[in-house]
């Protein structure tokens, strides 16, 4: 194939895979091929699922008739499916035939399909293999094609995942250095190829060529221009990921970073977050720099992580105060790299029209027909806790303990968009069988300046007298069936520490936001629509929603220090647009000037969702507890109690504070854990209290 359609089709194929966001335009075909190419690959595919090895071998070669007759023949997913089997079970002896296998599998490139992981894993090892036998084989041993396996090798190992990639790319750089070969820096016509071998070249041990590869490219056109991407519904936002800007940029501060050019690093990480919802309403006062922010948030001791994913891998940054001085580590794995975060949240499967992944399988949860919370969503919750310690949580956790950051520390996690979706709280500590969010004070944010001005409001509010808005949709009119008693409790609580409450409505189905409160605690439900995501927000009944874009066009002369959404999805990011703008709840009353948000990140219990509402302001204001403490002794509690001692704590709260009538506004509540056993630890499992999540301070 000709190296400029050859590259041209990497980067179509590389982003989205089957999903065909710029598919290969093809010639003529005959639908008689295209049927026996069908033919052929399903024989394969039975007999290879069979166990029948031998003659899915046999029915494979039959492939080779159709290179012949079909000028379209490597364009098909089938014909690639078919080559990526053929190259599994060749035998390596005899070596012709195990390269000529490994050659089909890189000729029927284009036509990519299936799982990303194990296509791009196929493409990866037939490439290393003909690039490993170009040194002994004589029809490979030509410097051309030693240059082009090694040009292949490295695209290929910058979008494979997995343990590998790291030796491929080592093999390819190697190639290059011997051969004296050019990079060429126009690979690709929106400079993906180029991007791609910038990464290949970081992983294969040449970060300081693969940083100064990044900084003579960050300003070019193609480098700076969006996604150019069809409607593609729940993959647009994500596969945007990969495209433009931003996302160039955060790519090369990871080569900065590795590269030991800190500064750099850091102010180019920041400068990807440009999009963010905070940057956009609050330009004028983000000149700072990003060490100046970072010495801003890190001066009460709190530790900043850095979060990143990107094709090189997963990075973690952490930024600390120590005798003064300040200090910055990292903590780089480039096993998730290349597509995994892609496969990981939507990819497509073996059927290109359908979208596998966790944003579908969320979907698919909420379609279902089970009417028990737990039952409906606890195997998602599992696998997106899953697919988050793949992806960033070992590196996180190696992070957090190789540097000492002791259990009980407060860890401010800039949090970018592309793992905004994931549950980051629930990533198992290390040398421990709790999560980190049990282990650490937790808070997230979008940007170093969201951070700060957080952080800021925080700090001015906190020698003021205190306020609460109890902003509710009543159960009789379709909201929570314990939002009256979470009401009573949360005032019963707040006005006996000297909490006033302040006098809140709603107009016209939509939320009237308060003059005042220094605590705004919504209860409600949430509605989040992954195909109209302007549609989604805080449902205030009889189908009126205050939307994200009704958040952001709010002008508050005094906004509150903590939002508290007690409701369904509230953490939830849009998806179907470049998710570098990171358009979400939190992030949106973040940009209105709160100094916090706390937000779920599923449809949670309401009986879980008002218990940890109450604790948490008991554990904050009885206990005098900063927010991320107050969230996390919150979150312990619901996890640890017995319900005998649940109600032991509700009997108690009500016999000491006047305010709460227990069996008119608790009765349902009192009678739902009255059914339970009163020795069990119902809340124990993560669904009821990990999808709760502090963003900024």
């Amino acid at each position: 194939m000709d190296r400029r359609v050859f590259l041209g089709s990497i980067t179509g194929a590389v982003i989205v895979g089957s999903t065909q966001l710029f598919p290969v335009r093809l010639h003529a075909q005959t639908q008689r091929s295209r049927f026996a190419i069908t033919a052929i690959y399903e024989s394969v595919e039975r007999n290879y699922r069979a166990g029948r090895h031998k003659e899915a071998l046999r029915q494979s070669l039959k492939l080779v008739r159709y290179s012949h007759l079909d000028p379209n023949w490597y364009t098909y997913s089938e014909s690639f499916l078919i080559s990526k089997i053929r190259f599994q079970l060749t035998p390596r002896e005899p070596q012709d035939q195990f390269l000529l296998a490994a050659r089909g599998v890189l000729e029927t490139f284009p036509g990519v399909s299936g799982h990303l992981r194990e296509g791009y894993q196929a493409l990866g090892r037939a490439a290393y293999e003909l690039l490993k036998a170009s040194s002994t084989d004589h029809k490979y041993a030509r410097a051309s094609d030693q240059s082009e396996f090694a040009t292949l090798l490295l695209l290929f190992s910058a979008s494979s995942p997995g343990k590998e990639r790291t030796e491929w790319a080592r093999l390819a750089v190697a190639t290059y250095r011997k051969n004296r070969a050019r990079v060429v820096e126009d690979w690709g016509d929106d400079g993906m190829g180029l991007r791609l071998a910038c990464v290949a070249f970081g992983i294969g041990g040449d970060w300081e060529f693969s940083a100064d590869m990044f900084g003579r490219n960050l300003a070019k056109p193609e480098a700076q221009q969006p996604a150019r991407l069809r409607q593609t519904g729940l993959a647009r936002g994500f596969a945007s990921l990969h495209l433009g800007q931003q996302s160039f940029e955060a790519e090369a501060a990871t080569a900065y970073f590795n590269a030991g050019r800190m500064v750099e690093a850091t102010e180019l990480l920041e400068r990807s977050r440009a999009n963010t919802p905070f940057i956009q309403k609050r330009r004028s006062n983000t000149s700072e720099s990003a060490t100046v922010l970072e010495r801003q948030i890190a001066a009460d001791g709190t530790t900043i992580a850095h979060l990143s994913i990107t094709f090189a891998g997963a990075l973690v940054v952490l930024s600390r105060l120590v005798d003064g001085r300040l200090v910055r580590t990292i903590t780089f794995d480039p096993e998730p790299g290349g597509v995994a975060l892609q496969e990981t949240i939507v990819t497509s499967g073996e059927d290109p029209q359908k979208l596998d992944g966790l944003i579908n399988d969320y979907r698919k949860a909420r379609a279902s027909p089970i009417r028990f919370p737990k039952t409906k969503y606890g195997p998602y919750v599992e696998a997106a806790s899953n697919d988050t310690e793949y992806l960033i949580g070992q590196t996180l956790k190696r992070a957090l303990r190789d540097n000492g950051i002791a259990p009980g520390a407060t860890v401010q996690v800039i949090l970018p968009p592309s793992l905004a979706f994931l549950p980051i709280s629930m990533v198992t500590a290390a040398n421990s069988t709790q999560n980190i969010g049990a282990v650490y004070n937790l808070k997230y944010a979008d940007s170093l300046a969201s951070a700060a001005h957080c952080a800021s409001v925080a700090s001015q509010r906190a020698n003021n007298p205190k306020s609460i808005a109890l902003i509710a949709l009543d159960s009789v009119d379709g909201g929570p069936q314990f939002a009256r008693f979470e009401n009573s409790g949360i005032r019963s609580i707040t006005s006996g520490s000297g909490v006033s409450e302040v006098a809140t409505r709603s107009r016209k189905g939509r939320l009237r936001w308060p003059n005042s409160g220094d605590y705004w605690h919504i209860t409600s439900h949430a509605v989040w629509d992954f195909n109209k995501p302007g549609k989604s927000g805080v449902d205030m009944g009889r189908g009126n929603v205050s939307t994200v874009s009704d958040v952001l066009a709010t002008k508050l002369d005094d906004p509150p220090r903590l939002v508290f959404l007690s409701a369904c999805e509230t953490a939830l990011p849009n998806t179907g647009e470049r998710l570098d703008k990171y358009l979400s709840l939190p992030t949106a009353f973040l940009s209105v000037g709160a100094g916090a948000v706390i937000a779920s990140h599923w449809p949670v219990s309401d009986a879980a969702s008002t218990l940890l509402s109450i604790r948490f302001y008991y554990e904050h204001f009885r206990k005098n507890l900063p927010v991320a403490d107050s969230l996390k002794a919150a979150q312990d509690w619901l996890r640890y109690a017995k319900v005998q001692d649940i109600l032991s704590y509700l009997y108690k709260l009500t016999a000491t504070e006047t305010q709460i009538d227990l069996l008119s506004d608790g009765d349902k509540l009192l009678t739902f854990l009255l059914d339970l056993e009163p020795d069990s630890r119902a809340f124990a499992d993560p669904y009821y209290w990990g999808g709760f999540q502090l963003y900024g301070a």
